[in-house]
Formats: structure tokens, C-alpha cells, sequence
């Protein structure tokens, strides 16, 4: 099942009968977006992809047919629009043809040039005889749709189609959710009897989501911060619906759930570092951010690394530091096995402050934690190593040390683990910068697991413990 009012693309090289399949596909209950395919190119012209497009209705046909070069020139046709319209996600290829004999062979051809091409190819095709569903009207009139048949026949196409279906609802709880957020807000503000008090209200909202002088340098993720909690209460409401499209989709979840017996683990060909990548960090950094944002991870430049300053804060120098906090005292005599890693790691440093002094801009000085962002090949000397699991257990030098996960980031080859030591850090005033380069930002949920280890590792003034 996929909802009701869905987006849509269609294409078409005939502008009337672009206009009718819009027509017919707006009573069918989706939203088309129309696509003209004339002289060689799609009108309008998208910037970047539309990432709301899930279907994607196209006519055989696109252009005239050059010879047996035709199907050819055809494919390629639709291959274009395909990545002009489409993001790189789950969708589904339509075809609305009189002519629907034609499909398998249009749809072998794309396919074969889908690879090479660079798109995406769909995840599941089909095909509608217009016939089927347009009726001829009245003299000078354009033809009637059977918009219901239509919808028949789209959910019939789409019904086995899982990986369609999971988005479209996703994509429209989430859509319909921040609408009512920002309506249930909004009507706080008229409410009030002054317009600009709307206007008024998000400046607040944004102001104590992160903080006055923050919200004026990054209004927009502000603002975001601010909506978050309104949006998880609207999806909430969402989840909790007993319509036929929601019963639907829970169904396929509960039976991948109840056909694995124990726990699911990843599907094959999933990387766990890839999925860190996206849950434990923000990696698409604004270039205005600096060090000092809460939960910042910088890598150490060589203009700080081995200076004064970095010694009087660590007390050694890089390599011997790195040896002593981070390297197993029983793979140190691996010499081998540690060069690489001196090689080919790198320390940075993770800002740790409380949240409501950065969001009251009370802060007086900032707490730098030192960490070891090192390749997957050399965790080895890291972690220790269970044999009888084939694993690597939680045990690294110092019980100080958390290990936030392993990760893989847009420009590296290979994956790489990040581990911070609770006991190695430093401290500098507010806008102080020291060489480095700003790497990523680890999550508000990753933050407040750090900081929680930090709190309980630390050891207290006074208190006397032997072991």
C-alpha cells in the first residue's frame, strides 16, 4: 500500500498528454510533478534532484523514434529524466504507454545502461495501458480518466513492492508531522491577536533551544533544535494510527521481525561503520562551526602537536603519548604492529562542556578530551581480542577510554575507530583556537554517553581507593 497524496514525476514528450496524465494521476490521489522531454532536454530544469519523488510515471515514447536506433534513444531519454528527478534512494518506474508491448524491451535496455549511465535503477517497474483508462471525450474536450481504476491499478503494481511502500510512509508521517507541529505553534501565535508575534515566538523558541548568540549565528539549525521535540510528539501520533496503510507496513516490519527467531542482525553486505556513520556523528560540517561547539571532534594540526603547549597540557610528546594512553601494555613490544599505528593514527581532540552553559553562554573555559582517531587495521593494538567469541571486547588500556564506535567518512578508504580517553584533557578560554581542523560532530545522544563516562570514571579529590 503507499498513501494517499504521494509525490510523483511524470514525463512525457506530448504536452497534452503530459497534461492529461497529471489530470488523471491528481485524481488517482497523487501529487505529479510534470516533466516536458522536448528538444532533447526536461522542462523545468531541476537544480539537484527532488528528494520527495518515490514514483516516477514515464511515456515510452520520448521523442521521435530514429530508426532501429529508437528503443536507444528512448532509454536514454528516460535515463535522464531518472536523474535529473530522482535522489539516490528507493523508487519506482511506471511506464504509462499505449503501446504497454514494449515495456520489457524499453525497460532490458535501460537496465543495461543503467551502470554505466551512474543511475540508481529502480527497485521495482511497470506498465498501464492508457487505453485502460482513458476514455474518449467529447469533440475538442480532453479525454476522461477512471482515476479509481487508475489507482487499482498502481496499488496492484505496487503492492509487493516493500522497499517503496516503508518510504512513502515514512516520508509522509514525517512530512505531515512537522506541518502539524508548525500549525500547532502557529495557532498559539494568532492566538495572541498579533501576526508578528509568529515571527516572534520561533526567534524565542530558537533562542532557548540553543542559546541567544548561537541562534544568531545559525538561525536555521536553531530553529530545528527548537521544532525536534514538537515533531517526535506529532510522529508519535502518527505511529500510534490503525488506518489500512499504517496496518499494512507494520505487518512487513512484525514478519521480518518474527521470521528471524532470535535478534536481527545486519543484512548482508551492510556495514556496521556505515551505519555509524550516519547515527553517531554529523559529518557534513557548516566551515563557520569552530573547535569550541559542543561535541566538536578536531584533528590536531602540526602547528599544536609536539609544542610547548601541547606537552605542559599532556605532559609527552604525540608518539610516546599515544603509546602510554592508548596502546595494550601486551601489544607494546609489537613494534611492528605499533609503528603503523604511530604511522598512520591521528589525536584529536573532543569538546566536552555542560549543555546549559552553552546554551546560556556562561562558559568560562572549555574541556578538551584527547582522542585517537585510528584505522579499523590497526584496532588490534587498541582492543583487546576475545578468542572464543572472534570479537573485540570492550577492554582497551585504561578504563578511561570509551570507544565511540567504528566509522567511515565520505573521503577515506577505510573505516576508522574513534577512542577518547576521560582522563587526558585540556583546557582552554572561550574562542581561544589552536591549529586543527574541525573533522565532525558527534550527536547530542553520543554526547551525553561521553559525558556520562567522564562523570563516573573521574575520580573524585579525597577519595582514597586501593586495588
Amino acid at each position: 500500500m503507499i498513501p494517499y497524496h504521494a509525490r510523483v514525476a511524470a514525463f512525457d514528450d506530448n504536452p497534452e498528454h503530459l497534461r492529461n496524465i497529471v489530470n488523471g494521476l491528481g485524481r488517482a490521489g497523487f501529487w505529479a510533478m510534470p516533466f516536458l522531454f522536448d528538444a532533447g532536454k526536461f522542462e523545468p530544469e531541476l537544480p539537484k534532484p527532488f528528494p520527495g519523488i518515490r514514483l516516477v510515471f514515464s511515456d515510452i515514447h520520448l521523442g521521435p523514434p530514429l530508426g532501429s536506433g529508437g528503443k536507444v534513444m528512448f532509454a536514454n531519454a528516460i535515463i535522464k529524466g531518472l536523474k535529473q528527478v530522482v535522489v539516490d534512494g528507493p523508487y519506482g518506474l511506471i511506464f504509462w504507454s499505449q503501446f504497454p508491448g514494449e515495456a520489457q524491451s524499453l525497460w532490458n535496455e535501460i537496465s543495461d545502461r543503467a551502470a554505466e549511465s551512474g543511475l540508481t535503477p529502480p527497485v521495482f517497474w511497470g506498465t498501464i495501458d492508457k487505453n485502460s483508462v482513458m476514455k474518449a471525450g467529447e469533440a475538442g474536450l480532453d479525454p476522461e480518466f477512471d482515476s479509481d481504476n487508475l489507482r487499482i491499478q498502481i496499488l496492484k503494481i505496487v503492492n509487493d513492492a516493500d522497499a517503496i511502500s516503508l518510504a512513502m510512509s515514512w516520508d509522509e508521517r514525517v512530512g505531515l508531522a512537522a506541518m502539524l507541529a508548525t500549525n500547532r505553534l502557529y495557532k498559539l501565535s494568532t492566538s495572541a491577536g498579533d501576526l508578528a508575534a509568529w515571527t516572534k515566538l520561533l526567534a524565542y523558541l530558537a533562542q532557548e533551544a540553543v542559546g541567544k548568540r548561537r541562534a544568531e549565528e545559525y538561525p536555521v539549525s536553531a530553529l530545528d533544535n527548537a521544532m525536534l521535540p514538537l515533531l517526535e510528539d506529532m510522529i508519535g501520533n502518527f505511529s500510534q494510527g490503525e488506518n489500512e496503510h499504517h496496518h499494512t507496513i507494520g505487518q512487513s516490519i512484525t514478519k521480518e521481525l518474527k521470521s528471524a527467531g532470535a535478534n536481527l542482525s545486519l543484512p548482508a553486505g551492510i556495514l556496521a561503520a556505515d551505519l555509524n556513520t550516519h547515527y553517531l556523528i554529523e559529518e557534513s560540517i557548516n566551515k563557520k562551526f569552530q573547535m569550541w561547539e559542543r561535541g566538536m571532534v578536531t584533528e590536531l594540526g602540526g602547528g599544536f602537536s609536539n609544542s610547548g603547549e601541547f606537552v605542559r597540557n599532556f605532559d609527552l610528546a604525540v608518539d610516546e603519548l599515544i603509546e602510554a594512553e592508548f596502546i595494550l601494555p601486551d601489544q607494546r613490544h609489537y613494534r611492528e604492529k605499533v609503528q603503523k599505528l604511530l604511522r598512520e593514527a591521528k589525536l584529536h581532540i573532543v569538546e566536552l562542556s555542560a549543555e546549559c552553559d552553552q546554551v546560556q553562554c556562561k562558559i568560562a573555559t572549555h574541556r578538551y578530551l584527547l582522542a585517537l582517531w585510528l584505522p579499523a587495521s590497526c584496532f588490534e593494538v587498541c582492543a583487546k581480542w576475545d578468542k572464543k567469541n572472534k570479537r573485540f571486547r570492550n577492554e582497551f588500556a585504561n578504563a578511561s577510554i570509551i570507544n565511540i564506535g567504528e566509522m567511515k567518512l565520505k573521503n577515506q578508504n577505510e573505516s576508522h575507530y574513534l577512542l577518547v580517553s576521560t582522563r587526558r584533557f585540556m583546557i582552554l578560554p572561550p574562542g581561544k583556537k589552536i591549529d586543527g581542523k574541525c573533522a565532525f560532530r558527534l550527536r547530542r545522544t553520543v554526547i551525553d554517553e561521553l559525558a556520562h563516562h567522564y562523570a563516573t570514571y573521574s575520580r573524585r579529590p579525597g577519595v582514597m581507593r586501593f586495588v
